[in-house]
Protein backbone atom coordinates (compact mmCIF):
# COMPACT_ATOMS: atom_id res chain seq x y z
CA UNK A 1 0.00 0.00 0.00
CA UNK A 2 1.52 3.31 -1.08
CA UNK A 3 1.58 6.19 1.33
CA UNK A 4 -0.18 9.17 -0.13
CA UNK A 5 1.77 12.37 0.47
CA UNK A 6 -0.01 15.59 1.15
CA UNK A 7 0.40 17.94 -1.80
CA UNK A 8 2.55 20.96 -1.01
CA UNK A 9 0.84 24.32 -1.31
CA UNK A 10 1.09 26.17 -4.58
CA UNK A 11 3.44 29.11 -4.41
CA UNK A 12 2.92 32.35 -6.25
CA UNK A 13 5.62 34.75 -7.39
CA UNK A 14 4.35 38.27 -7.92
CA UNK A 15 5.55 41.77 -8.61
CA UNK A 16 4.34 45.23 -7.69
CA UNK A 17 4.95 47.98 -10.25
CA UNK A 18 5.86 51.31 -8.64
CA UNK A 19 6.65 53.86 -11.33
CA UNK A 20 9.58 52.49 -13.29
CA UNK A 21 10.64 50.13 -10.50
CA UNK A 22 9.35 46.76 -9.33
CA UNK A 23 9.12 44.89 -6.05
CA UNK A 24 9.18 41.07 -6.20
CA UNK A 25 7.61 38.75 -3.69
CA UNK A 26 6.35 35.22 -3.21
CA UNK A 27 3.63 33.71 -1.10
CA UNK A 28 1.54 30.61 -0.52
CA UNK A 29 -1.42 32.82 0.43
CA UNK A 30 -4.05 33.87 -2.03
CA UNK A 31 -2.63 36.81 -3.93
CA UNK A 32 -5.37 39.19 -2.79
CA UNK A 33 -4.55 38.32 0.84
CA UNK A 34 -0.92 39.27 0.30
CA UNK A 35 -2.02 42.41 -1.49
CA UNK A 36 -4.18 43.38 1.51
CA UNK A 37 -1.16 42.94 3.81
CA UNK A 38 0.94 45.22 1.57
CA UNK A 39 -1.81 47.85 1.54
CA UNK A 40 -2.13 47.66 5.33
CA UNK A 41 1.64 48.23 5.71
CA UNK A 42 1.45 51.14 3.27
CA UNK A 43 -1.37 52.76 5.26
CA UNK A 44 0.49 52.31 8.56
CA UNK A 45 3.60 54.11 7.32
CA UNK A 46 5.98 51.14 7.41
CA UNK A 47 9.48 52.31 6.44
CA UNK A 48 10.55 50.09 3.54
CA UNK A 49 11.71 50.95 0.02
CA UNK A 50 8.45 49.71 -1.50
CA UNK A 51 6.19 51.78 0.74
CA UNK A 52 8.44 54.86 0.74
CA UNK A 53 8.48 54.87 -3.07
CA UNK A 54 4.68 54.44 -3.19
CA UNK A 55 4.22 57.40 -0.85
CA UNK A 56 6.73 59.47 -2.84
CA UNK A 57 4.74 58.83 -6.04
CA UNK A 58 1.36 59.33 -4.34
CA UNK A 59 0.31 55.69 -4.75
CA UNK A 60 -2.32 54.77 -2.16
CA UNK A 61 -3.31 51.29 -3.41
CA UNK A 62 -0.83 48.50 -4.14
CA UNK A 63 -1.69 45.91 -6.81
CA UNK A 64 0.09 42.54 -6.87
CA UNK A 65 0.55 41.10 -10.38
CA UNK A 66 1.07 37.34 -10.74
CA UNK A 67 4.27 36.22 -12.49
CA UNK A 68 4.37 32.49 -11.73
CA UNK A 69 2.27 29.92 -9.94
CA UNK A 70 4.30 26.79 -9.16
CA UNK A 71 4.17 23.82 -6.79
CA UNK A 72 7.80 24.07 -5.78
CA UNK A 73 10.74 26.46 -6.05
CA UNK A 74 8.90 29.78 -5.83
CA UNK A 75 11.57 31.27 -3.57
CA UNK A 76 14.24 30.46 -6.13
CA UNK A 77 12.22 32.18 -8.87
CA UNK A 78 11.64 35.25 -6.67
CA UNK A 79 15.34 35.35 -5.77
CA UNK A 80 16.29 35.16 -9.46
CA UNK A 81 14.11 38.19 -10.26
CA UNK A 82 15.54 40.17 -7.33
CA UNK A 83 19.15 39.41 -8.26
CA UNK A 84 18.70 40.17 -11.97
CA UNK A 85 16.71 43.42 -11.74
CA UNK A 86 19.14 46.22 -10.81
CA UNK A 87 16.21 48.61 -10.36
CA UNK A 88 14.11 46.48 -7.98
CA UNK A 89 12.79 47.84 -4.69
CA UNK A 90 13.49 44.74 -2.61
CA UNK A 91 15.66 45.42 0.43
CA UNK A 92 16.58 41.77 1.06
CA UNK A 93 17.09 38.73 -1.09
CA UNK A 94 14.46 36.00 -0.99
CA UNK A 95 16.60 33.58 1.02
CA UNK A 96 17.72 36.00 3.73
CA UNK A 97 18.76 34.20 6.90
CA UNK A 98 18.81 35.84 10.33
CA UNK A 99 22.55 36.39 9.89
CA UNK A 100 21.99 37.94 6.43
CA UNK A 101 19.42 40.37 7.87
CA UNK A 102 21.78 41.28 10.73
CA UNK A 103 24.60 42.02 8.27
CA UNK A 104 22.26 44.00 6.01
CA UNK A 105 21.07 46.16 8.95
CA UNK A 106 24.68 46.82 10.02
CA UNK A 107 25.63 47.73 6.46
CA UNK A 108 22.60 50.04 6.22
CA UNK A 109 23.41 51.77 9.54
CA UNK A 110 27.07 52.20 8.55
CA UNK A 111 26.22 53.74 5.16
CA UNK A 112 26.92 57.51 5.39
CA UNK A 113 23.78 58.43 3.46
CA UNK A 114 21.66 56.70 6.14
CA UNK A 115 23.48 58.28 9.11
CA UNK A 116 21.45 61.50 8.76
CA UNK A 117 18.18 59.52 8.82
CA UNK A 118 19.27 57.66 11.94
CA UNK A 119 20.40 60.83 13.69
CA UNK A 120 17.16 62.61 12.74
CA UNK A 121 15.15 59.69 14.11
CA UNK A 122 17.01 59.62 17.43
CA UNK A 123 16.91 63.41 17.68
CA UNK A 124 13.13 63.21 17.24
CA UNK A 125 12.86 60.61 20.05
CA UNK A 126 15.02 62.65 22.43
CA UNK A 127 13.00 65.78 21.66
CA UNK A 128 9.72 63.93 22.31
CA UNK A 129 11.04 62.62 25.64
CA UNK A 130 11.99 66.14 26.74
CA UNK A 131 8.62 67.58 25.67
CA UNK A 132 6.52 64.81 27.27
CA UNK A 133 8.20 63.72 30.53
CA UNK A 134 4.88 62.85 32.21
CA UNK A 135 3.79 60.61 29.34
CA UNK A 136 7.19 58.95 29.34
CA UNK A 137 7.01 58.31 33.12
CA UNK A 138 3.52 56.80 32.72
CA UNK A 139 4.64 54.64 29.81
CA UNK A 140 7.64 53.39 31.80
CA UNK A 141 5.45 52.72 34.86
CA UNK A 142 2.99 50.71 32.75
CA UNK A 143 5.85 48.81 31.12
CA UNK A 144 7.39 47.88 34.49
CA UNK A 145 3.97 46.77 35.76
CA UNK A 146 3.40 44.56 32.69
CA UNK A 147 6.88 43.05 33.12
CA UNK A 148 6.25 42.37 36.82
CA UNK A 149 2.89 40.69 36.12
CA UNK A 150 4.39 38.58 33.34
CA UNK A 151 7.23 37.47 35.64
CA UNK A 152 4.77 36.58 38.43
CA UNK A 153 2.67 34.54 36.00
CA UNK A 154 5.78 32.78 34.70
CA UNK A 155 6.83 31.97 38.28
CA UNK A 156 3.36 30.51 39.01
CA UNK A 157 3.61 28.31 35.93
CA UNK A 158 7.14 27.21 36.83
CA UNK A 159 6.09 26.42 40.41
CA UNK A 160 3.11 24.44 39.15
CA UNK A 161 5.21 22.43 36.72
CA UNK A 162 7.91 21.71 39.30
CA UNK A 163 5.58 20.97 42.22
CA UNK A 164 5.79 17.52 43.81
CA UNK A 165 3.43 14.63 43.05
CA UNK A 166 1.78 15.16 46.46
CA UNK A 167 0.24 18.36 45.13
CA UNK A 168 -1.26 16.58 42.13
CA UNK A 169 -4.87 17.46 43.04
CA UNK A 170 -4.30 21.15 43.63
CA UNK A 171 -4.33 23.99 41.14
CA UNK A 172 -0.75 24.94 42.02
CA UNK A 173 -1.61 28.58 42.57
CA UNK A 174 -2.71 29.19 38.99
CA UNK A 175 -6.32 29.98 39.88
Amino acid sequence: MAIEREKSPTGKVYFIQVGERKYYGSTIQKLNGRQKAHNFNLSKGVNRNLYNECRRLGITKIKCELLWEVDDGWREIEDDYIRNDPNCLNMCKAFATAEDRKMWKKKWRDDPKNKATIQKHYHHIIKWKKEHPERLREYNRQYRLRQKLAKEQQNKITNYLTSSDDDENTAGGLC
